[in-house]
């Protein structure tokens, strides 16, 4: 299954759940969702990659909200197979994206992993994306070492990483 809902204004949810190859391949769970957010803005975002084995069906649903050649940004709040594990992939398609990520997940892993140098973000650092405006909140202590999480200020969205989400 695969969902895409507006989940705020200009901000969408592409949630990937009960995909049966993934299941069977040990990537995703029964009743488990992975989600990557796209903020359609004068420079559009994501947040999150997700998993690369489920890179080409994610692409597609996010096409539905902006063209990935379009995309300014992309959010990697941390290093694991669902929130960057299409990295390469989305940055294939996007060559005029920056890689935004915490100083601990760039060293710890982007550097190497990534095929492009990501640009750290400092905790309370404000990226302006025209109509939307991410503020960066860093969270080590949070779900993984290197977690950020990040605050939509024109519509008071919270990206809590992997934890709290519905």
């Amino acid at each position: 299954m695969l969902d895409v809902r507006e989940i705020a204004r200009g901000i969408y949810r592409v949630a990937l759940g009960e995909e049966q190859d993934l299941i069977q391949g040990g990537l995703l769970w029964p009743g488990v969702t992975l989600n990557l957010f796209v903020i359609q803005a004068e420079k559009p975002c994501i947040i999150q990659t997700g998993l690369r084995r489920a890179f080409a069906r994610l692409r597609d649903r996010v096409r539905e909200v902006v063209e990935p050649v379009k995309l300014r940004d992309i959010v990697v709040p941390h290093h694991e197979g669902d929130s960057s594990g299409a990295l390469n992939e989305w940055e294939a398609l996007a060559p005029q994206a920056e890689i935004l990520c915490s100083e601990l997940c760039a060293a710890l892993n982007l550097r190497d992993f990534s095929d492009r140098e990501p640009r750290v973000v400092k905790d309370g650092e404000v990226v302006d994306l025209g109509t939307h405006r991410l503020r960066f909140l860093m969270t080590p202590q949070v779900n993984q070492w290197d977690s950020l999480m990040l605050f939509e200020e024109t519509t008071g969205t919270l990206f809590p990483n992997d934890l709290f989400r519905a």
